[in-house]
């Protein structure tokens, strides 16, 4: 029987020394394909929903800057046209996290089983949310009977709501118009509407138009809060993430306090308006760094109260019902470790 024609198996020699050698290679070749199959997936970014508002400017101006990434965090900011979108994105899972006010916030812990959780304060509005009015509707109560242009579900509501309720009156009293904010300034200039709740840029706008302001937001002292928050169960959503995010948004805010003009050129920019329109927007917001907010999230700061102010006005109105999820709401913890972070 001869062995000439026995086969060995692919790669292999008869000798010793080369066998040492192919399987020094297989082990090499091994380990490459480890190395390759095995690396390090690069982390999907922190995604936010945001709609266009002043007081959430210096979200983008981070970006611009380049404060988020010299922070260690990647941030995706979703630019959508209305709060209610930016609420629904969250709703359904699109993002994980949104910059809105209590009212979104609150209504996406109802409709929702994920756990939004408050992580920064951005601005109190404090006269910028208006309710404009056509010429000869000179205040809240002779807006009986007219028709009012406002985005349901949202700050437009319950800006609405407030100001009807300083009068006596409720949403019977008057005809709603349901409009997002792009369409807002359309249909009040054409005279669909008698008058929009809404905010800069289209309120600056409105008033172009001949429109007054009848009731706003410094009205209601530090009720409409600006805010971004998180899915609390997000992997995403780490605590030194989050701490990150808040570093760089209070870098932003100074950068545009220290170099306003430049700053103000970046942001008007990017919304399409004027330096000088958007300096005007930032009237009646206050903005909010980290170190600024710490008070507001005691037990008996202004964030608790507006929380139940807020909360309260929706079960008024029917917009809330179930079980109040104020007590895991206020999560302090990410403004107190940006604040102390070197």
């Amino acid at each position: 029987m001869t062995t000439d024609r026995i086969q060995r198996p692919l790669g292999m020699s008869g000798s010793r020394s080369h066998i040492v050698i192919d399987t020094r290679i297989f082990c090499y070749l091994i380990g490459l394909v480890l190395a390759c199959g095995c690396g390090r997936v690069p982390e999907p970014p922190l995604r936010i929903a945001i709609n266009v508002w002043a007081g959430y400017e210096c979200l983008f101006l981070a970006k611009e800057l380049g404060y988020f990434e010299q922070e260690g965090v990647d941030v995706e900011l979703v630019e959508l046209t209305s709060l209610s979108d930016v609420r629904r994105a969250f709703e359904r899972g699109q993002v994980d996290g949104i910059a809105a006010t209590l009212t979104e916030v609150l209504q996406a812990r109802e409709f929702s089983p994920r756990r939004l959780q408050i992580a920064l304060i951005c601005d109190f509005s404090a006269g910028a949310d208006a309710i404009v009015a056509k010429s000869g509707i000179n205040d809240v109560a002779a807006l009986r009977g007219k028709r009012v242009g406002v985005e349901p579900a949202s700050l437009g509501d319950y800006l609405l709501t407030r100001a009807l309720e300083s009068q006596q009156m409720s949403a019977d009293d008057v005809q709603i118009t349901p409009l997002n904010q792009q369409d807002m300034l359309e249909a009040y200039s054409t005279g669909v509407v008698d008058a929009i709740v809404t905010y800069p840029p289209v309120s600056i706008d409105a008033e172009r138009f001949g429109g007054t302001t009848i009731f706003n937001s410094q009205q209601i002292p530090m009720e409409i809060v600006d805010i971004v928050a998180f899915d609390r169960d997000s992997p995403r959503c780490e605590t030194e993430h989050i701490a990150a995010f808040v570093r760089s948004w209070d870098r932003a805010v100074a950068y545009m306090r220290d170099k306003p003009q430049h700053a103000y050129e970046i942001m008007a920019a990017r919304q399409g308006v004027s330096p000088d329109d958007f300096a005007a927007s930032l009237n009646g917001i206050s903005i909010m760094t980290s170190t600024a907010q710490l008070e507001a999230w005691h037990p008996a700061g202004a964030l608790q109260q507006a929380v139940t102010t807020v909360e309260q006005v929706l079960r008024r109105a029917g917009t809330l019902q179930g079980p109040s999820c104020k007590q895991d709401l206020l999560d302090p913890r990410f403004v107190v470790k940006a604040e102390v972070a070197p």
